[in-house]
C-alpha cells in the first residue's frame, strides 16, 4: 500500500513523502524549529500544525531522534505546516522515520507542489519534476532500512528562471539540480510542507526550516539566542548531558517557549 497525496499540499515522507507548495492555515515565519519537546503536549499536535484526518497525528514519547519526543504519522494520515514570507532559497532538514513502501505515489492526485521525496524499499526517491505536473522518479542511491532514522535535508530555489532543488541524504549531497513538480504561481515561494505516512505509522523529528542550510554551529548560535545563552560560559553549561557537545539533546532543555 503506497501514500496519498492531498490536492494543494507538500509532503515529506518514509513510505513517507515530502512536497513543498501552497496550503493555508496558521503560517510560521522563518527560521523555523520544531523539536516537540517541551513546546508539545503527549497526544497532541503541536501550535500551527494541521492533520488529515484530524487527530490522527500526535506527539509521542516512544520514539524519537532527539530529546524524548517525536511527531507519529499513524497510517495513511498527513501533517501539514506552512509558512510566510519565504526568501527565494529556502533550505527544509529534518528526521524521519518509517517502514518504506513498495509502490511510488500517485501524482495524478497532486495538483500543485514543487518538491517531491519518497521512502521506497528499493530507495530514497526524488521526483525531477517537469514544471508540467509530471516528471521522473530519481533514486538517491541511499536504501532506507525499516526502523532507522534519516535525515532529509533540501535546497529549494524559488527564484524566476531556477525552480529547482538539491536533496541531501544524512548531509551527503545525493541529487542537484532537480525540477520542480510544478511551474505555476505557487511555485514562487515557499508555502509550506507535508509529511504522510503510507500502510504504517511514520515519525518527524527535528524539523529546521530556513534561508540558509543549518549546520551544528548554525543551529546552536539559533537556539542558544533563543535561550538567552549570551556567553561561552553559559553555552558550556548547557552540555547537559555531558557528551561534549550542545545539540539538540542538550538544547530542549534549557530553550523558553
Amino acid at each position: 500500500m503506497g501514500h496519498s497525496i492531498r490536492r494543494g499540499r507538500t509532503c515529506l515522507g518514509a513510505g513517507l513523502l515530502l512536497l513543498l507548495s501552497p496550503f493555508v492555515c496558521a503560517q510560521q515565519t522563518l527560521p523555523y524549529f520544531a523539536d516537540f519537546e517541551s513546546s508539545a503536549t503527549l497526544g497532541s499536535l503541536p501550535p500551527g500544525w494541521t492533520a488529515d484526518p484530524p487527530s490522527s497525528a500526535f506527539v509521542e514519547d516512544t520514539v524519537a531522534k532527539d530529546g524524548a519526543q517525536a511527531l507519529e504519522i499513524t497510517t495513511g494520515a498527513a501533517v501539514n505546516q506552512t509558512f510566510t514570507d519565504a526568501p527565494s532559497i529556502v533550505w527544509i532538514d529534518g528526521w524521519q522515520k518509517g517502514e518504506p513502501s513498495n509502490v511510488y505515489p500517485d501524482l495524478s492526485a497532486l495538483s500543485s507542489g514543487t518538491a517531491i521525496v519518497a521512502f521506497r524499499d528499493t530507495g530514497i526517491f526524488c521526483l525531477n519534476g517537469d514544471g508540467l505536473s509530471s516528471g521522473t522518479w530519481t533514486n538517491t542511491s541511499v536504501v532506507p532500512t525499516s526502523g532507522t532514522w534519516y535525515r532529509v535535508t533540501l535546497k529549494l530555489n524559488y527564484a524566476p528562471g531556477q525552480k529547482k532543488y538539491d536533496c541531501y541524504v544524512n548531509g551527503v549531497l545525493r541529487l542537484s539540480g532537480l525540477g520542480f513538480f510544478s511551474n505555476g504561481a505557487e511555485s514562487n515561494q515557499l508555502h509550506g510542507f507535508q509529511a504522510s505516512a503510507g500502510s504504517s505509522p511514520a515519525f518527524l523529528d527535528s524539523l529546521y526550516v530556513n534561508s540558509t542550510r543549518v549546520t551544528q554551529d548554525r543551529l546552536l548560535d539559533y537556539l542558544t539566542g533563543q535561550a538567552g545563552l549570551s556567553d561561552q560560559v553559559e553555552r558550556d553549561a548547557a552540555d547537559r548531558n555531558g557528551d561534549g557537545d550542545i545539540d539538540v539533546a542538550d538544547l530542549i532543555f534549557v530553550v523558553p517557549y
